[in-house]
This record gives C-alpha cells, sequence and structure tokens, in this order.
C-alpha cells in the first residue's frame, strides 16, 4: 500500500544518504591536498572560479550530510589560501 511505499522510499533515503557519507568519508583527506595545491598554484580565472565552486559544492554536501571534520577542513583550507594571497598582495604593494 502507500505506507509501505513511503517507508521503501524512507528507506532507500537514508541508504543513499549513508552511501555519499561513506563516500565523503572516504575521499575528503584524498581529496583535500590537490585541490587546495591547484588553488594556490593554479592560474586563470576559468580554472580559480571552477575550484571555489567545487569547494562549496563539497563543504555544502559535508553540511547536509553532517560531516563536521570534512566540512572544517575544506573551510579552513579556503581561509588558508585567501590569507596567504592577502599577505602576497601586501608583501608585493609595499
Amino acid at each position: 500500500g502507500v505506507k509501505g511505499d513511503a517507508v521503501d522510499i524512507d528507506m532507500k533515503g537514508k541508504l543513499l544518504t549513508q552511501q555519499c557519507k561513506d563516500m565523503v568519508t572516504a575521499l575528503w583527506e584524498v581529496l583535500l591536498l590537490p585541490i587546495s595545491m591547484l588553488l594556490s598554484y593554479g592560474s586563470g580565472e576559468a580554472l580559480v572560479l571552477d575550484l571555489l565552486k567545487g569547494y562549496q559544492t563539497f563543504t555544502e554536501t559535508c553540511g547536509v550530510l553532517q560531516l563536521d571534520d570534512a566540512r572544517d577542513a575544506f573551510l579552513a583550507s579556503l581561509c588558508d589560501f585567501t590569507l596567504s594571497q592577502r599577505a602576497d598582495n601586501n608583501v608585493k604593494s609595499q
């Protein structure tokens, strides 16, 4: 019946959510270093925009999945990049 279908959909949703959590948990540490290095050393506006969209999507996904360590690590990496760029710009302007 309808109630059985709703329970089945709920179970599928929980299973999918858990699979996403497992995948993000397995990959976030592996992805963080190369993405942050590309952001630091890459050039070109298109590349930077794509990387920032990737950061945004990943941190939002981690937030939705309640994976705080992964979310915080990506945000910290982005903050480190921003602060280092600001420091570099200050040195160049002096």
